[in-house]
């Protein structure tokens, strides 16, 4: 390919609607790289040097039993620098001598090119189907069944999501709680600026003024003991003056 935003859609039309295996096998020897792989909701194939045979294998098998009698192409864009091509396209298959009427499957494909002789080759190849779509290609009334499953399942999500958010405060709130619990022996505060115990400076002021306290109490008793003994021993001096003293007739 030398525009693949133009030409691929004519590619995956061959593929999906041919119904003859010689053009089948030139198809996919003509766009797609000799070890390339492909990827899809019921059948994977490995990139190997010998991967391309089985990939023609499958499309073969695919135009045995089953039939795409349209497509429509929605969009087809090209990746250049990352050289991807995005297919997003509605096909309406029908499986040969099945009971069920044909249906409508929307698929996106997305194509890993490279680049040879100046050309572009399919290297790798993702088909993408929603899980209804991928059942209804099968066996169609079950595709409702998908759709209820779905449902149930976004129920059941949404209240796991409220039950896990709830858990979440809930463990906030112990762990909050847990952090702000005194820790220890409740101290009564004895200072005005707030604080448990007394601080060592307190203590020691305090000490050091019932201390002197006790000295200034102690050198008061001494003194008045002492001025006490000084007046007694005046006292008895003047007695003994008076005893040495002659009599005066």
């Amino acid at each position: 390919m030398q525009d693949p935003a133009k030409e691929v859609s004519h590619v995956i039309e061959l593929l999906s609607t041919s119904r003859s295996p010689y053009i089948t096998r030139q198809t996919v020897e003509k766009f797609y790289t000799e070890d390339a792989s492909f990827r899809h909701p019921f059948v994977a194939v490995e990139s190997s040097a010998t991967s391309r045979e089985r990939l023609i294998g499958i499309f073969d098998w695919y135009c045995t039993i089953a039939e795409t009698s349209s497509s429509k192409f929605h969009s087809c864009t090209f990746d250049e620098h990352n050289q991807l091509v995005y297919v997003d396209v509605s096909q309406t298959v029908s499986i040969h001598y099945s009971p069920f009427s044909p249906t409508s499957c929307r698929t996106v494909i997305r194509m890993n090119l490279q680049k040879r002789d100046g050309k572009f080759r399919i290297k790798d190849q993702e088909d993408f189907f929603h899980p209804s779509d991928a059942l209804a290609s099968i066996v169609p009334p079950l595709a409702p069944l998908v759709h209820i499953l779905l449902a149930i399942s976004a129920i059941i999500m949404g209240y796991c999501a409220i039950l896990s958010a709830w858990l979440r405060g809930t463990i906030r709130v112990i762990v909050g709680m847990a952090s702000n619990a005194p820790r220890g022996r409740s101290e009564t505060p004895t200072h005005p600026n707030g604080g448990g115990r007394k601080s060592r400076h307190a203590s020691e002021t305090e000490s050091s003024y019932w201390n002197g306290k006790i000295d200034e109490s102690g050198s008061g008793r001494r003194s008045r003991k002492g001025s006490r003994t000084a007046s007694g021993d005046s006292s008895g001096e003047a007695n003994e003056r008076e005893m040495k003293l002659p009599r005066q007739c």
